[in-house]
């Protein structure tokens, strides 16, 4: 009798939505987003460790002795950007893809600016049928332009899906990859923007957030950097690729993406937490940052 593989649960997945729930119930300006849906599914977590985060997480505005300073505020930061980011698509994107799509409930959320496109959320297959059944328990019915694709990350699996889409020049994509690249190898990261530099639409436009390489390396001296990576891999899933400092743009040439809007800590600390009077009101981990990038195509952006 063959040995039962243990299906594949992303316990940072669980966090994120913890967190994205916390932060709709905020009373504080700066740490207020607007994620119901993680809400709903919130409540209906119940493995130990969610359990034993919910009674922190969602119950204190303050310190939380079960998550190092700094990571929530970057989750609220980053939530509030991305959702920014699709209000405002670009007129004419067609295609949407959300990669470890996790708890991702904007193809939900904001099926309005996104009825013209098709919206595909990638992610290992287990973790997707966790989420679709948690979906059906609470009511939340997707539209149908929204599409659940199993893919496994490990392999090349993703590259072989989206090559049999008939993407075409005139189409405009949009790539998510929220809290996703410092899970992957170096290997696994290199195939996916490869992939997004070579499939055959126009414009295309990539978010993603990473870990800086030194922290990778166990180079640590930032604001709470340790205690981040130990975090990790105390849920057994430790960060594994990383970004030189200063060499982002070195990094994506490559793959003919250039650099619409990057953030580093001190950048999300001043555009989402700071006030009129100068006042920051949340700190960030320094061990990570964002990137909005766009496909060089051969006329220019």
């Amino acid at each position: 009798m063959s040995k039962k593989t243990k299906p594949f649960f992303s316990t940072t997945a669980e966090m994120v939505c913890l967190l994205r729930a916390k932060s709709f119930n905020e009373k504080r300006e700066f740490y207020k987003s607007d994620d119901y849906v993680s809400v709903l599914i919130s409540h209906s977590l119940n493995s130990f460790l969610s359990i034993m985060h919910k009674s922190f997480v969602l119950g204190f505005d303050g310190f939380n002795p079960m998550l190092p300073a700094g990571i929530y505020e970057y989750v609220v930061a980053r939530t509030r950007y991305i959702d920014n980011l699709f209000s405002t698509l670009p007129a004419g994107t067609s295609h949407v893809f959300i990669l470890g799509a996790g708890y991702d409930s904007r193809g939900f959320r904001f099926q309005e600016t996104l009825k013209s496109c098709l919206v595909y959320e990638c992610d290992h297959p287990d973790m997707q049928t966790h989420k679709r059944r948690l979906l059906e328990n609470i009511n939340i019915d997707y539209p149908a332009n929204v599409k659940f694709v199993p893919i496994d990350f490990s392999n090349n699996s993703f590259d072989e899906w989206i090559k049999s889409l008939d993407l075409k020049p005139k189409n405009s994509c949009f790539f998510l990859l929220e809290g996703l690249t410092m899970y992957l190898s170096p290997q696994q990261m290199k195939s996916i923007l490869h992939t997004v530099s070579q499939v055959a639409a126009g414009q295309c436009r990539l978010f993603f957030d990473y870990a800086y390489a030194e922290v990778i390396r166990g180079e640590y001296g930032g604001y709470n950097e340790a205690e981040c990576i130990a975090e990790v891999r105390t849920v057994g899933e430790p960060w594994k690729f990383g970004i030189e400092k200063s060499a982002l743009a070195e990094f994506l040439q490559p793959y003919r993406l250039a650099v619409v809007d990057e953030m580093t800590s001190r950048d999300i600390e001043h555009s989402q937490f700071t006030d009129q009077d100068g006042r920051c009101h949340g700190h960030v981990i320094d061990s990570v940052a964002w990137v909005l990038a766009q496909r060089i195509n051969e006329a220019g952006l």
